[in-house]
């Protein structure tokens, strides 16, 4: 429970600093500078995503079975291999303005071999040594684009690529410096033996998370080109905001994933996840409930002229975002049991409506369209994932049902938290 207090509480603080760089993007770039960014950092997500065939979710369910170096040499090989792929890519491709072509391949490269450290770090169990890599990375961008915008005066496109490099290059020298000792023992011996398990497990794992991203952000390319970059900038910020809520689901999923890869107790598995689902999905609800009341004229306010309408646009969100947190520990029990293929299954389902009902929503409706869409693909993959995890562990719907044992686990959770917070603040 600590661990998903500190995991929670970073995850917080990286929002925050996101919150931050939005509303300085927003106020500073306008709609059309968010709308550009949006789409370097999904071009980066999309290089991300091939190299996480090899360098994802998966080699947490490998780590604790091979030699350190068996993971990582094929790691970094495979992260250069992947950079060197997608620098033709988009030489020959209109992925994205050629102006950014080289920062986004680089930038790329970076981020996955910090992400190469951080992710051994996480399937080691050192969730502390992990979350210090991830704050590192957000401050560092933060501090960053506050002293080349506001002390510099050096307010473009260019100088937001300039943040991002000093955020993932000092995740890459922290997590390098972290995950060193973690290394031991080193050993060359079969130096590529993971490498078959690392593609069969990682290209089903990827095949998941690409249709996921595909699911997420395919309404970004389809509003440039039918919108322009002035609409997309609109829809990244309500995006970002309904977003917010997930940072409680994926902390806890995101530590439970590495507990259940760890272990081998699949009846305390699937009870867990039955009590995280329950509870994120009660957290969620409240939560996008609170961000939805939020008057238009604050988000005026905080975000500028261009982003009025954000209102409309969270509510549209809610149903899908309120789902899609409370999948995550049932897609995290489901990574971690070996069965990844179930994801996989979800996401595409996913993608037949986003694709079914994006192409045609909005050229029409425009980012409502979008906004509709998503929700509708969230409820998709929500469903059929809930629908396995039943199925798999032979339950039956009222297991869903929050009952006094969920109550006294929650409290008794939520007390040593307390315990722990009051005893470090005395320490």
């Amino acid at each position: 429970m600590n661990r998903i207090f500190n995991t929670a509480l970073t995850k917080i603080i990286m929002s925050l600093s996101g919150l931050i760089i939005l509303l300085i993007n927003s106020n500073q770039l306008g709609a059309t500078g968010v709308g550009t960014a949006g789409i370097i950092v999904l071009t980066i997500t999309i290089i991300l995503m091939v190299n996480e065939i090899v360098v994802g979710g998966a080699l947490i369910y490998l780590i604790p079975r091979f030699l350190p170096l068996q993971i990582i040499i094929p790691a970094y090989l495979w992260s250069g291999l992947n950079a060197l792929g997608f620098y033709f890519i988009l030489k020959y491709t209109a992925l994205i303005d050629p102006v950014y072509q080289h920062d986004v391949v680089v930038l790329a490269l970076i981020l996955s071999l910090s992400n190469t450290h951080a992710i051994y770090l996480l399937g080691r169990q050192q969730v502390k040594a992990y979350n210090i890599v991830l704050l590192v990375q957000y401050l560092v961008q933060l501090l960053s684009l506050i002293v080349l915008f506001f002390l510099l005066h050096w307010v473009s496109i260019k100088a937001y690529i300039v943040s991002l490099y000093g955020g993932y290059g000092a995740a890459l020298l922290i997590g390098g410096w972290l995950v060193y000792p973690v290394l031991r023992p080193f050993s060359a011996k079969n130096i590529f033996a993971a490498l078959p398990m690392l593609f069969s497990m990682g290209f089903v794992a990827q095949i998941s998370n690409t249709t996921q991203l595909l699911n997420y952000r395919l309404s970004y390319y389809l509003i440039e080109r039918f919108w322009g970059t002035f609409w997309l900038g609109r829809y990244v910020v309500g995006m970002q905001v309904s977003e917010s809520i997930w940072i409680i689901s994926r902390s806890i999923a995101l530590v439970q994933y590495a507990d259940v890869s760890n272990s081998a107790n699949r009846q305390k598995a699937m009870d867990d996840t039955l009590r995280y689902f329950k509870f994120i999905f009660l957290f969620a609800l409240l939560a996008i409930t609170g961000i939805a009341c939020i008057p238009p004229q604050v988000y005026h306010l905080l975000l500028g002229k261009d982003f009025s309408g954000i209102q409309l646009l969270v509510l549209l969100l809610a149903p899908g975002i309120v789902a899609l947190a409370a999948a995550h520990p049932v897609s995290s029990f489901f990574s971690g049991t070996g069965r990844i293929r179930l994801n996989m299954y979800g996401s595409l389902l996913g993608l037949v409506v986003t694709c079914s009902l994006g192409f045609w929503l909005i050229p029409r409706w425009g980012i409502w369209g979008a906004a509709l869409t998503q929700s509708l693909s969230y409820l998709t993959t929500f469903s059929f994932a809930l629908l396995m995890f039943l199925k798999v562990n032979h339950l039956n719907v009222r297991a869903l049902l929050i009952n006094k044992t969920d109550i006294v686990v929650l409290r008794h959770g939520i007390g040593r938290m307390l315990e722990h917070m009051l005893w470090r603040r005395k320490k």
